[in-house]
């Protein structure tokens, strides 16, 4: 049960958090963007859960980092897989 409540408040959160506040990550056309299961595949070697993906309304791949005290939405360029900083 903890696993899946563990789950569930992060991917809660993502898209709370994509709709307020996501940056503008490329005006790219989308035929341009990584493929999805590429990208999942990257952001797995770097520690994220797959099922926490989605695309936001600026253009730009999101994901939930999660840790014991804090959740965090991290967006990513679609284009090149490169992590957006504000």
């Amino acid at each position: 049960m903890k696993k899946l409540f563990a789950l569930l408040v992060p991917l809660s959160m993502l898209g709370s958090t994509v709709a307020m506040d996501s940056p503008h990550c490329t005006a790219a056309d989308t035929t341009t963007w990584m493929n999805k299961s590429d990208f999942l595949r990257l952001a797995e070697k770097l520690g994220y859960a797959s099922k926490s993906f989605a695309v936001t309304k600026g253009n730009c791949y999101a994901l939930v980092a999660a840790g014991a005290e804090y959740h965090e939405t991290d967006y990513f360029n679609p284009v090149t897989g490169a992590m957006f900083v504000n």
